[in-house]
């Protein structure tokens, strides 16, 4: 009687079909089992498959990496980039910091281009930044500078620049740049997201100009030779005080406004939608804002230890901005910080009596069309939690009683060092299967926090580590790529550094 197969008795392309659904962790696991398996998991096609795997899990552009210029160790480096980084994490010494592998200054330059559009010669010694973002993957960086007292002109100059994958030794390279003719009051921020297609980056910026705010969008391809910005999509607001906040999902934005409005615009169709939330905050005060999030079909504002949930009404092209109705909310959601083990059903909303913002954590677009990548991270001064947004939907579907608890909290803390009223928060990025965000309680070094998301037994636990930037700076602003463990930090003197934790030798 023949004994049936088995899977080390399959043909080698047979198995390197199914590899080509593991992770890294797995593909290493077969592949010290036995010689065949062993044979299997060392071809380049398992690896670069799983590295495009890792890319698509952590949100990076799909061109990032030079794929058929790497050799099998460099695509299992990158495969498990995410993993080490996690780890040198959580098996870090308690008060031990995390020191880099290397660390090095971003010197500040402008194209050719730019120079001759701002009769500038040779500048750079007295150049500095005034913002800057670490794209995911690690290699492109959008600096942003201020033009009044360097250009000598009311105008805001956006860069995007090649510095590289980590672990390379290539030339900086200028991609792109966009100039807004603006003050340095008239421009207020800027977002970047990925382009539907991978193959790009969306600049979104939010200017005034005529006393009335506008909403821009730019595409720009950074794989290839510099190319000019292309202008996808404007959208005026009809007002002259800037957005208390936004978030943007896909291609998809919401902005929440002192006037009580959100609108919700989709710039590459250019449809919108608009109502009135009745909730006006005293914008003078820095304790008393409101918090976007969006998701899907749902806006969520965070303002004062409440959490309110609306659905996107139907979107037009040619939407009234002005004349809006006062939409109730679906849902208000109190007990933002109530954990699991407490007898939920009969709690009164927690008694804040501190002046403190409820936050929500900054939403990365780059995390907004993977499910499985979405979270929702909510603070008010030492409380923490940390919800996912799958569950959240199934509140919608819920019968009987409104629900004013959050389901499936990840991670609850009530004595969370890492946030105050003055601290800095980044957030959320995935690391491998958890999420990770960045805060920073003072100007010395930033702290990086890892919430465990993947597993029953370690769900919800929060560890936090120092990390030294092998560099005396004083931080002001830093900017994470956890799938390549590197930090982009912008210090009180306008200079940017570049950090990288993992060794690539």
């Amino acid at each position: 009687m023949p004994l049936p197969p088995t899977f080390s008795s399959l043909g080698e392309d047979v198995m390197i079909n199914v590899l080509a659904f593991l992770g890294p962790t797995d593909i290493i696991a077969i592949g010290r089992t036995c010689k065949t398996f062993r044979s299997a998991t060392a071809r380049r096609v398992v690896w670069l498959e799983a590295v495009r795997g890792m890319m698509y899990d952590h949100g990076i552009p799909s061109r990032t990496y030079p794929l058929d210029a790497l050799d099998v160790p460099s695509l299992i480096h990158i495969a498990l980039s995410p993993l080490k980084f996690a780890r040198r994490i959580l098996n870090i010494k308690e008060d031990s910091p995390l020191d880099p592998s290397s660390a090095w200054v971003f010197l500040y330059r402008l194209d050719k281009s730019t120079l001759k559009q701002f009769s500038l010669k040779n500048v750079s010694e007295s150049y500095s930044y005034d913002d800057v973002y670490l794209v995911p993957g690690g290699r492109f960086v959008l600096t942003m500078r201020r033009g009044e007292t360097l250009l000598e002109t009311p105008a805001t100059l956006l860069q995007l620049w090649d510095i590289g994958i980590p672990g390379s030794r290539q030339d900086i390279a200028h991609l792109a740049g966009v100039t807004y003719p603006v003050t340095v009051e008239d421009f207020s921020r800027y977002a970047v997201a990925p382009s539907t297609d991978g193959n790009g980056l969306f600049l979104i910026t939010e200017t005034r100009e005529n006393e009335q705010i506008i909403l821009s969008v730019h595409l720009v391809h950074p794989f290839g030779p510099p190319s000019t910005p292309i202008a996808v999509n404007k959208l005026a607001l009809g007002v002259s005080h800037p957005v208390i906040s936004w978030a943007i999902s896909d291609t998809r934005m919401a902005t929440a406004e002192a006037t009580g409005r959100v609108v919700v615009w989709d710039f590459v169709s250019g449809k919108s939608a608009a109502w009135s939330v009745g909730i006006i905050p005293d914008v003078a005060s820095q304790d008393d804002t409101l918090r976007i999030h969006l998701h899907g079909n749902d806006v969520f504002l965070a303002w004062d230890a409440n959490l309110f949930q609306w659905g996107i009404p139907e979107m037009t092209l040619m939407n009234d901005l002005k004349n809006l109705k006062n939409r109730r909310p679906l849902f208000t959601f109190t007990n933002l910080f109530v954990k699991d083990d407490e007898n939920i059903s009969h709690l009164a909303p927690p008694p804040f009596i501190d002046n403190h913002s409820t936050y929500v954590g900054v939403q990365s677009p780059w995390s907004s069309q993977f499910a499985h990548s979405r979270f929702m991270l909510i603070t008010r001064g030492s409380n923490l939690a940390l919800y996912k947004m799958q569950a959240i939907e199934n509140t919608m579907s819920c019968q009987g009683e409104l629900p004013t608890i959050l389901p499936t909290r990840v991670a609850v803390s009530d004595d969370f060092s890492g946030v105050s009223s003055t601290t800095a928060l980044w957030g959320l990025r995935r690391c491998q299967d958890d999420q990770i965000f960045v805060s920073m309680e003072d100007s010395r070094s930033p702290l990086v926090h890892l919430v465990s998301t993947s597993g029953p037994q370690n769900s919800g636990a929060i560890s936090g580590v120092r990390l030294s930037l092998g560099i005396a700076a004083t931080v002001l602003q830093v900017s994470i790529c956890p799938a390549t463990g590197r930090l982009c930090v912008l210090t009180h003197e306008g200079d940017i550094l570049i950090v990288d934790y993992l060794s690539h030798s």
